[in-house]
Parts: structure tokens; C-alpha cells; sequence
């Protein structure tokens, strides 16, 4: 499991740091929540509310976490699902 704290002493990007499929702590999903409002915050996905970069269809992309089996998950950088 990544931790806040361990991304903290990395010196790496968020995106450097984890890799998909990567579990997060507590305090790493209270990171996603409070650092803007989430773009998306539901029981299953929260999405930084700032765009990290736009897809080939210009559509923006989030850096996201996805609830799996119970545990927050770094799913990588996707688009908004209401887009």
C-alpha cells in the first residue's frame, strides 16, 4: 500500500510515484479530496478537480482512484465518466 507519506519523501511526481493498480492509504485518498473540489466523487472513483493533460480526442483527463474490492486503487489519468 502507497502512502502520503511515502510519496512526500519520493521527490516524485504523483504519476512517477504510483503505478496503476497501486493500493493508497487513508490519507492519500484525503489528498484526492481535498486538495480542489474532485471533479468526480462517487462510492467507486474520486478524480483530482484539476485536468492533468487532455486524450487524443481533446477531452480532459484526471488523475483518478478507483474503490476495488473495498481497497482505493490508482487507476492512472481518465477521462471524467460523465464525459
Amino acid at each position: 500500500m502507497k502512502t502520503k507519506k511515502q510519496w512526500d519523501n519520493s521527490g516524485q511526481s504523483l504519476t512517477e510515484f504510483l503505478k496503476t493498480g497501486d493500493t493508497v492509504n487513508k490519507e492519500m485518498v484525503d489528498y484526492f479530496l481535498g486538495v480542489l473540489p474532485p471533479k468526480t466523487w462517487t462510492a467507486n472513483c474520486i478524480q483530482l478537480g484539476e485536468p492533468y493533460d487532455t486524450d487524443m480526442y481533446g477531452r480532459l483527463i484526471y488523475m483518478t482512484l478507483e474503490k476495488i474490492d473495498c481497497e482505493w486503487t490508482w487507476a492512472g489519468c481518465k477521462v471524467a465518466p460523465n464525459n
